[in-house]
């Protein structure tokens, strides 16, 4: 693979904007505690829980990802696309926050945002802890008191005041359990007591009138390379298992085009989580695909004939991000099969995907498809690693740099290989549990693959 980490969870979707999707009145996410997904999979301890893995109306990831350790940046990444420079679970010291976040984009569209927290001692309480009430929990209160995206006191409520006529929800809101029913202090088998105590009543209802239930832990235990247990349920969804990876910043993403909102942070580099809807495409795409022929790149498509489109743009980028306009095909009446010819080709490899618009003018994307232009490749090994990797290169590449970044893209390791060489080693002690992307740059171009270190 030589694409981004966003670039392949585009990859294996079909990407389309919030307007081919329809829009939840009500949606609830529920965070859990420091437990991987394995823990929580299966386990005899939370019959509840894995209910949700097989009803109808579910989409079960099965490769979803914290992005961090420990708990409260995860929190607020996923609240506002980046940590705000928080890497403890200590009161944060540059209070407020101003930066852009998924409450206050919401109230700013003329949505309604809350968040929920069991024991939270009264409304708009802003103290590190209460009982086993924890504010490292609860992102939206550091953007309490400005006046530049902020949350106002009174949406930051206890539990008890979560509606128990669910047509009175906020557009979206947070359910943060006590440290002894969100599994940080407590048992797993406690907090799938306590959801089905608290939520199960919600997640009926949800799936008849048109809302959402998310739940996601904030990290796992150290011990599984941060994968934990994410699921998605409601009157929309397509139940079902799915494999595409996913982070903190995805869901952010979804929610962001669901309600057309401003991307926060490090969402707009990141993929929204999109095949899991029961709406359909006004261009019904069955598949597209490309080969290299000589001098040519070929892209090929097939539709339904039964479509409300106008027209396809054919779309290349040389990083999987980044899209040109390179032509553009008609929609032409009872025709099924497409395809276009690029001669242009690029020295690495070249990606390309379908802008599909209707007679409308609304515009949805295909899933990106990739050739390979060179004949460079790089694997990474052990994979899952420890303390160190070995870089090899099928052959030799002339004054390299390689560089490792965490998800957000903030460079944690560095290295140069001066000279020639088709293999190099780099120590990765000094790295954390969890994911990261290997960017190597030379004269034959730039490769990127994922590492994941479990320690």
């Amino acid at each position: 693979m030589r694409y981004s980490f966003t670039l392949f969870f585009c990859f294996l979707l079909i990407n389309v904007v919030s307007k081919a999707q329809k829009r939840p009145d009500h949606v609830v996410i529920l965070l859990l505690e420091n437990h991987s997904y394995l823990e929580i999979k299966d386990s005899i301890k939370a019959p509840y829980i894995n209910s949700l893995l097989v009803d109808p109306l579910g989409a079960a990831f099965t490769q979803s990802f914290a992005l961090t350790h420990p708990s409260q940046p995860n929190y607020i990444m996923f609240f506002s696309g980046s940590n705000q420079g928080i890497t403890n679970d200590n009161v944060p010291t540059t209070l407020p926050f101003t930066a852009p976040n998924l409450g206050s984009s919401l109230l700013q569209k003329g949505f309604t945002f809350c968040g929920y927290a069991e024991d939270l001692p009264s409304v708009g309480y802003t103290g590190a802890t209460s009982g086993s009430y924890a504010r490292k929990h609860c992102p939206w209160i550091n953007w309490q008191g400005t006046a530049t995206n902020g949350i106002p006191s009174n949406l930051n409520q206890p539990f008890t005041a979560f509606p128990t006529d669910f047509s009175k929800l906020p557009t979206l809101s947070f359910v943060i359990p006590n440290l002894l029913d969100d599994m940080h202090d407590g048992t797993v088998g406690a907090a799938d007591t306590w959801i089905k105590n608290n939520l199960s009543k919600y997640v009926q209802w949800c799936k008849t009138n048109n809302s959402l239930f998310i739940l996601t832990v904030d990290e796992d235990d150290k011990t599984d390379g941060n994968q934990i247990y994410s699921i998605i349920l409601g009157q929309d969804i397509k139940g079902g298992t799915y494999a595409q990876p996913i982070t903190h910043y995805n869901f952010l993403r979804t929610l962001e085009d669901l309600y057309g909102l401003p991307y926060a942070g490090a969402s707009k580099d990141s993929a929204a989580i999109v095949g899991i809807w029961k709406t359909l495409l006004p261009i019904n795409l069955k598949y597209i695909k490309v080969t290299s022929l000589g001098s040519t790149n070929d892209i090929e498509w097939a539709c339904g004939t039964d479509t409300y489109g106008a027209y396809f743009d054919v779309q290349s980028s040389a990083d999987g991000r980044c899209f040109t306009t390179i032509g553009k095909v008609n929609v032409e009446a009872l025709k099924s099969n497409y395809s276009y010819s690029d001669i242009k080709l690029q020295a690495t490899n070249t990606y390309y995907r379908l802008k599909m618009v209707d007679k409308s003018g609304a515009a949805f994307y295909s899933k990106v498809v990739s050739v390979k232009g060179g004949i460079n490749t790089l694997t990474i090994w052990p994979n899952p690693a420890k303390s160190s990797v070995t870089i090899n290169f099928n052959q030799s590449l002339n004054d390299a740099n390689i560089a490792v970044a965490t998800p957000n893209g903030k460079t944690v390791l560095q290295q140069s290989l001066k000279g020639s060489a088709n293999r190099c080693v780099l120590n990765t002690q000094s790295l954390a549990n969890g994911l990261y992307i290997v960017t190597v740059k030379s004269s034959m171009g730039n490769f990127i693959e994922k590492l994941f270190i479990s320690k």
